[in-house]
């Protein structure tokens, strides 16, 4: 998800917040309050250039670069390998940059796969370049070599799971079933330091009892990825703010064999992000508001535990824990107490989160 789209749900949910706490006020102010959030979403989206016409300068997400001959791409390669023969005194040439993106942060990060020549060898490397055209600041962020299964775009590759459908029976079946199963098991415990990766080692592990080699071609995805990106990683910072926020979605009928929806949600204290997590649920549900109320009854049950926790180590939170939810119906069902037909079944969930 990128940052836009975090921010825009964070707007809406906002939004829904302000409805709900004024849902008896009269029509005027309702309107009034959504016509201050379509300003604040349209103020948004004209700052990083407007959604439709530069989608690819969006501050914090990465974008492809289209004209990768352009000289001045061509420079900040040429500027990665000069930099690291210094720092790491080799003697590499540079040749070209094949493929790259660029990221908008306070100037523009520029991550490039570069072809360089080392003892007559050409290889592939990827470079992070920071640059502030402004102040004619370039700083090397890092330089490696990409090989074995990496790929020019391997950091794209678990982000394309959501877009690839997979569903049982696709493709023939795997020669090899033990190494899918302990792959995807050692899988599992990467997610303890990668949560952008949880969605992906779900959605594959669903597959355990008769992987196929298209299940298996999207495990390759996720390893390429890892390999592309180890120094990414989790990091938690001190911080004197100790306020718990938990955040929830739901991909409603997302699994194409048993049309059950998938939740998530985080918690973050403070700062740090604390806990995570993404499961398909146990029943189907017949509407989008089903799925998402069954996410948010998943992520208050996970506050009230790390509530407990906290508890127990002598850490009383100044301020109630905080819960977001992009979904209007379902925040409105929470603040109902007058329960009907079309809820009974949900009905559990919602005393609980009422509680």
């Amino acid at each position: 998800m990128q940052p836009t789209t975090r921010l825009f749900l964070l707007f809406t949910a906002l939004a829904d917040i302000s409805i709900r706490e004024n849902c008896e006020k009269s029509t005027t102010m309702a309107w009034g309050q959504n016509r201050l959030f379509l300003f604040l979403t349209a103020a948004l989206l004209l700052l990083n250039g407007g959604f439709a016409a530069r989608t690819e300068a969006l501050a914090g997400g990465w974008r492809p670069i289209k004209n990768i001959s352009d000289p001045h791409v061509q420079e900040i390669g040429e500027f990665a390998v000069t930099e690291h023969n210094k720092q790491a005194k080799e003697s590499l040439k540079f040749q070209s940059v094949v493929s790259g993106e660029t990221q908008v942060v306070s100037g523009t990060n520029y991550r490039l796969v570069v072809v360089a020549e080392d003892g007559g060898v050409s290889n592939k490397y990827e470079a992070v370049v920071w640059e502030k055209p402004w102040m004619g600041f370039r700083n090397l962020t890092s330089f490696t070599r990409v090989s074995g299964m990496m790929m020019e775009w391997a950091f794209w590759i678990p982000s394309c799971l959501g877009q690839i459908r997979l569903r049982a029976g696709d493709g023939d079946p795997v020669e090899d079933l033990h190494g899918y199963r302990s792959t995807v098991g050692a899988l599992q415990y990467v997610t303890i330091t990668r949560p952008e990766l949880s969605f992906s080692v779900n959605k594959v592990c669903q597959f355990m009892q008769n992987p196929t080699e298209e299940h298996w071609k999207a495990v390759k995805r996720i390893l390429r990825y890892l390999q592309g990106t180890l120094q990414h990683g989790l990091h938690l910072k001190k911080s004197s703010n100790l306020d718990l926020i938990g955040f929830c979605d739901a991909d409603w009928a997302s699994d194409l064999d048993d049309r059950r929806s998938t939740s998530g949600h985080c918690v973050f204290l403070g700062p740090n992000l604390i806990s995570w997590q993404s499961k398909k649920q146990h029943t189907v549900s017949r509407s989008s508001t089903e799925a998402e109320y069954r996410s948010l009854a998943g992520l208050v049950a996970e506050i009230t535990w790390l509530r407990s926790l906290l508890s127990e180590l002598q850490l009383l939170l100044a301020k109630p824990p905080l819960v977001w939810c992009d979904n209007l119906s379902t925040v409105l069902l929470s603040t109902n107490p007058v329960l009907h037909a079309r809820t009974k079944h949900i009905e559990l969930d919602l005393y609980f989160v009422h509680e």
